[in-house]
């Protein structure tokens, strides 16, 4: 904690944390580890089974059951997040007004109750590459949300991720800009809208993608759902990309091919 602090660790497991006292935020979130407005460098870390319930009785939700980012600056590498839960937003990492880059980072398996499974970030432009996210689940951006932050994606992978509304890989929300560069979204499901990528109030720009194979299980109105992609009131720009076998399920049962 603290503008003038720097940390680091490296080859360390991060395990087993929890996050539940009612009180100050710090006792809710990061259950793995918070980080209040510090620099802190991460690198050769296993961040694992940490969860961050929060206080319910108390009206109070945890975030951040990895990692908790707010005002912060962090550079994170050759690091696992996996099978990290939160009762709210970013399962894995919850980053808000920080600077974060992450260098060949894997979330796998983490879980956020609303958004955000693998990682969620708020009023930040996080910048990724080659980073994997695989079968994270949340409400909406199972793999990554983004709000109000243009996010930087070079390089990464969405598969096998699944939400439980929309963006089953990736969810762009309210001026969420982001720049997506050789990205591939495989084998992702959302229940209704964005079976890989739900972009609300964002423009993105999407150049060398790739989104195949992603599934709108549960659309109840037909050719509307997005089994690749579904925007709302967002203007993404396409390039040099591929969106096919993608698919939608109404709520008779059959299934269409859709963006």
């Amino acid at each position: 904690s603290g503008g003038n602090t720097t940390a680091g660790l490296d080859g360390f497991t991060i395990a087993g944390g929890l996050a539940n006292q009612p009180g100050t935020f710090n006792k809710q979130n990061g259950a793995g580890i918070l980080n209040n407005g510090a620099i802190l460098t991460l690198q050769n870390l296993l961040i694992t089974h940490n969860e961050a319930p929060g206080s319910p009785g108390n009206g109070q939700p945890g975030n951040g059951g990895g990692l908790y980012n707010i005002n912060s600056s962090s550079v994170i590498s050759n690091v696992v997040i996996s099978h990290n839960q939160s009762s709210r937003y970013g399962g894995g990492i919850y980053n808000e007004g920080s600077d974060l880059i992450l260098i060949a980072v894997t979330f796998s398996n983490n879980t956020a109750v609303w958004d955000g499974g693998g990682l969620y970030n708020q009023d930040g432009s996080p910048v990724l590459q080659n980073v994997l996210f695989s079968q994270n689940q949340g409400r909406s951006g199972a793999g990554m949300f983004t709000l109000n932050g243009d996010a930087s994606l070079t390089n990464v992978t969405f598969q096998g991720n699944n939400a439980s509304s929309r963006g089953g890989g990736l969810t762009n929300a309210l001026g969420s800009d982001s720049l997506l560069l050789n990205v591939l979204f495989t084998g992702n499901e959302a229940d209704f809208f964005g079976g890989a990528m739900f972009n609300d109030g964002s423009n993105p720009t999407l150049t060398q993608v790739t989104i195949s194979g992603n599934w709108a299980t549960t659309c109840t109105t037909p050719s509307f759902c997005g089994g690749g992609l579904f925007n709302l009131n967002s203007s993404p720009q396409i390039r040099n990309s591929l969106i096919a076998n993608n698919r939608e399920r109404s709520n008779t049962g059959t299934a269409t091919a859709n963006l």
